[in-house]
């Protein structure tokens, strides 16, 4: 069928609805069709027989699921009991309104949780963080929040007695809510982040330079930054990620303190090895300095 496919991402919209998978399909034949199958992404699927042949028999190379249950299902717990048939070194990630995660056998061995918030934040507390995050190391984490997320909930991270191994990735969404504080705390624990990947958005009480002068100092190895819609994102943030060592991915969307001199300062301490460099929003930034950005980056 697709054998060298990696990733699939099956949508079911209410208003665009994708045609159904084939219930024709040879369910037991599934892991021998997609033998290198990595992302598997459901969204709004229902629970269609397609649905539960694709967890049931998902290929031991899945490294990431994302679940996204219908917007207007009422039982919104329906991928639980599918996830007890996946290996429990698979990825995933779940709606907050599932609040049956912990028996599923993922969660006992995940690497990271992916979580992802679209009405019910009252199933997201500091219980279900602690159930989760200091049950477990936890290498990185990504929460998509939609500015529910606070540094309480951010507790039972920092107060991981059992992790051994730094932090690598952290990747909060929109947390307007959560501090400098609490990041800054996670950055120097006992043992501390080691981050390769910092991504914030609208994180109004955080701030930005502050928090990437401590990265800088307990890790070297911080290759993408995304920081979107931050007020404290000005140009001395900019310089200090003109000074990282192997930053490849930077993201500095609708932060609108940034100018023409500073992106113009980054890019040429950087154009060897930026990949991507966003800036779209920025209301400072003119045509000159992207001109000359694309330019710098060889793309002229």
């Amino acid at each position: 069928m697709c054998p060298n496919l990696e990733s699939f991402h099956f949508q079911v919209g209410n208003r665009y609805a994708a045609p159904p998978i084939p219930v024709e399909l040879d369910d037991r034949a599934l892991p021998d069709m997609l033998p290198k199958l990595r992302r598997l992404m459901l969204s709004n699927g229902g629970v269609q027989p397609p649905l539960q042949m694709l967890l049931r028999h998902c290929p031991s190379s899945l490294e990431l699921l994302w679940l996204d249950p219908d917007d207007f299902q009422r039982d919104r717990n329906w991928p639980i009991r599918l996830l007890e048939t996946l290996d429990i070194t698979a990825f995933y990630y779940t709606s907050t309104a599932t609040t049956d995660i912990n028996k599923c056998h993922p969660s006992y061995s995940v690497q990271r949780v992916y979580q992802e918030n679209d009405h019910d934040t009252s199933a997201i507390n500091e219980d279900f963080f602690e159930e989760h995050m200091h049950r477990k190391v936890i290498p990185g984490i990504v929460i998509q929040s939609r500015g529910w997320l606070n540094d309480r909930m951010l507790l039972p991270v920092l107060n991981n007695k059992k992790r051994h191994q730094p932090m690598q990735i952290l990747s909060l969404g929109q947390c307007p809510q959560v501090t400098s504080d609490s990041l800054c705390k996670l950055l120097v624990a006992p043992i501390p982040a080691s981050l390769t990947c910092l991504e914030l958005d609208k994180a109004d009480k955080v701030n930005a330079v502050h928090l990437i002068s401590l990265i800088k100092q307990s890790s070297g190895l911080l290759h993408t930054v995304r920081l979107r819609r931050m007020k404290s994102v000005t140009n001395s943030v900019v310089d200090a990620l003109g000074d990282t060592t192997r930053l490849e991915h930077v993201d500095l969307s609708y932060c609108n303190s940034i100018t023409d001199d500073a992106l113009k300062r980054f890019i040429d301490k950087q154009c060897s090895r930026i990949k991507t460099l966003d800036t779209v929003g920025c209301k400072a930034i003119t045509f000159d300095a992207i001109n000359y950005c694309w330019l710098r980056m060889g793309f002229g």
